[in-house]
């Protein structure tokens, strides 16, 4: 679970759905998606534009990725190879047309 305002997640048991771990992340955590093989998790950052790797055997972040203006959904391919951010605003627009 993303907590929007504190930069953190939330590692919830399936078990009794008590909270087991709140992870430090980027600004602004919106949306996670899994690994395939359930090794990581990747959080979009919104007021960061980043997103953040996290290795869920141990919760430590391995990685920060600048993925552009307020990403705001994340989602892995089905062989874990890539990963796509949704972002409400492109840093990168192309030129206008002449």
């Amino acid at each position: 679970m993303t907590n929007l305002y504190a930069d953190t997640v939330s590692v919830i048991s399936t078990a009794d759905h008590s909270v087991t771990a709140t992870l430090p992340v980027g600004h602004g955590p919106w949306d996670i998606a899994v690994s395939p093989d359930g090794c990581h998790i990747y959080t979009v950052n919104y007021s960061g534009g980043s997103m953040s790797v996290v290795r869920t055997r141990d919760h430590g972040v391995v990685d920060t990725i600048s993925v552009g203006k307020f990403p705001k959904a994340v989602i892995v391919s089905p062989k874990g190879d890539h990963l796509y951010s949704a972002n409400e605003q492109s840093s990168n627009r192309p030129p206008p047309p002449p």
